[in-house]
């Protein structure tokens, strides 16, 4: 207070306790000795005023200086002084890889044009990108009118690079296609000669447009991979196999990746005039629409230079023993409801397939394993990589598992709760619970409800001793992740200490 202090009354203790009236000299005492007090705090008060008035103006002023600074403070900023060469890279990194970029301003590359003038000049200029594109062709006329000029300034933007280009036509509105939709597709397919990728969605009538006959169109000089599907049916007189066979894509001379899906009406692929012994990625069929398993293997028989390889199979029919000396990854799905699932022509039907190179297997058959266990046999144990779908219990998941004593990574999905009975008898007397087949992977892991004071004895066998990663889909739409392999490290680091009587840190 200043120095300021209230002269004691003595009988003011007691007049507080008894809540008594002071008498009228008491009054006079304490008015006296109030006096000097109350003046004290006029003055504070008009202090703080004072001051919060100046804190205030203080606070205008460093706005208003903060206003006036921040444009310089934008101009010397670090972003301004990256050369042109670096923004690129960097406008480069933005656009997504695993698919390509939409025609709208929220997005890279057009939202990039939108952050100053320097920086949209920079991305004008940078043809790759520009290099993919995906366009979606909706039954709208006003939609499509700007698409066509968005279009159009998007492939004038990739200069003389090869192009990306993703087509998906809505076919599922009840309204018939707008009279502009071939205008849209001329525009694309003048640019044929660029193409590097081409992926189609759409109708029959739409494919014709994308894919003229060859004396309509020029070459695709640049075409690597070529994507088709086929959503409607395409009628009688004409068939996607015509428009393929009559198209320059039958000449492409590096064309290699390449997906078919049609009608099941019109599903006879191996009479696509496609030079198979060049294909190194192919995928056939869909889960709706299964290719026969004759048809396939009639391709397959020619395709010697396979890399990887997605099918959607049905109908048995016994094959003779096919060469994949390059194949490293196969995705197999057969449709549901095939009697020879569960037989052993299955099994051998698949392991008399050569395949020295194979480290990964993508499998859903529902609930049949036989075709599974034939791939692996054929793999010969070199299987690094699994994912299944659609197994009947747990028991069908040891038994693949024996199959694969160099398994890295595993993922499971959709595991029924069935305990069908496995080829391999031995398994039926072991841990088959969900709970208690992860012990199997990793034996040495120690339970810490133990305290990890001593080990506990190993199971009755050891599944994949290389495995370090999990992903299990356990059917009730749980799903768990587990990275072994950190995990075992600091586990066993831990168990080592205590052991050794260290102690954890």
């Amino acid at each position: 207070m200043r120095g300021h202090s209230i002269p004691a009354l003595p009988q003011f203790t007691t007049l507080m306790q008894n809540n008594d009236a002071p008498s009228p000299e008491e009054r006079r005492f304490l008015l006296d000795a109030l006096s000097a007090p109350e003046m004290a705090l006029k003055a504070m008060r008009m202090e703080i005023s004072q001051l919060t008035a100046r804190l205030q103006a203080l606070v205008d002023e460093e706005r208003q200086l903060t206003e006036k600074v921040g444009p310089y403070r934008a101009v010397l900023s670090p972003f301004r002084a990256l050369p042109d060469d670096i923004l690129r890279e960097i406008f480069l990194a933005c656009i997504p890889t695993d698919t390509n970029p939409l025609v709208d301003p929220r997005h890279a590359p057009i939202l990039l044009t939108h952050i100053s003038r320097h920086t949209r000049h920079i991305a004008l200029t940078t043809a790759r990108l520009w290099v993919a594109i995906h366009v979606s062709i909706e039954r709208c006329e006003n939609r499509i009118g700007r698409q066509i000029e968005a279009v159009t300034e998007w492939i004038n933007r990739s200069g003389i690079c090869e192009l990306s280009l993703s087509v998906h036509e809505d076919v599922d509105s009840s309204t018939s296609p707008p009279h502009n939709t071939d205008e849209l597709l001329k525009i694309l397919t003048e640019s044929s000669a660029r193409w590097k990728k081409i992926s189609y969605i759409g109708s029959f009538a739409s494919l014709q447009r994308v894919f003229p006959p060859i004396h309509e169109s020029s070459e695709y000089p640049r075409l690597e991979s070529c994507s088709i599907k086929v959503t409607s049916k395409p009628g009688r007189k004409r068939d996607p196999q015509a428009v393929f066979n009559s198209s320059a894509l039958v000449t492409a001379p590096h064309l290699s990746d390449l997906s078919l899906l049609t009608s099941s009406s019109a599903g006879n692929y191996s009479a696509y005039s496609v030079r198979w012994d060049r294909i190194t990625h192919l995928s056939l069929g869909s889960s709706t629409s299964a290719v026969k398993l004759g048809c396939a293997s009639t391709i397959l028989r020619f395709a010697s230079q396979l890399r990887s390889c997605t099918l959607h199979v049905k109908d048995y029919e016994p094959l003779p023993p096919i060469s994949f000396p390059h194949l490293t990854s196969i995705s197999l799905a057969i449709a549901p409801d095939e009697w020879w699932l569960n037989t052993p022509q299955a099994r051998a039907l698949f392991a008399e397939m050569y395949l020295p190179s194979l480290r990964c297997i993508t499998y859903d058959a529902a609930n049949g394993i036989m075709p599974l266990l034939g791939l692996l046999c054929g793999a010969e144990g070199r299987i690094r990589h699994l994912s299944v779908a659609n197994l009947s219990g747990p028991l069908q998941l040891f038994e693949s598992l024996q199959y694969c004593p160099r398994l890295i990574s595993l993922d499971v999905h959709a595991l029924g709760p069935a305990l069908a009975p496995p080829e391999n008898k031995t398994l039926q007397t072991e841990n088959t619970t969900l709970q208690g087949w992860f012990e199997l992977f990793q034996p040495s892991l120690i339970p810490l409800a133990v305290g990890l004071t001593e080990r506990q004895s190993p199971p009755p066998r050891r599944l994949c001793p290389e495995v370090e990663h999990l992903f299990i889909n356990d059917g009730d739409k749980s799903i768990s992740v587990f990275d072994i392999a950190p995990l075992l490290k600091v586990v066993s680091n831990c168990a080592d200490r205590l052991i050794t009587g260290g102690r954890l840190g």
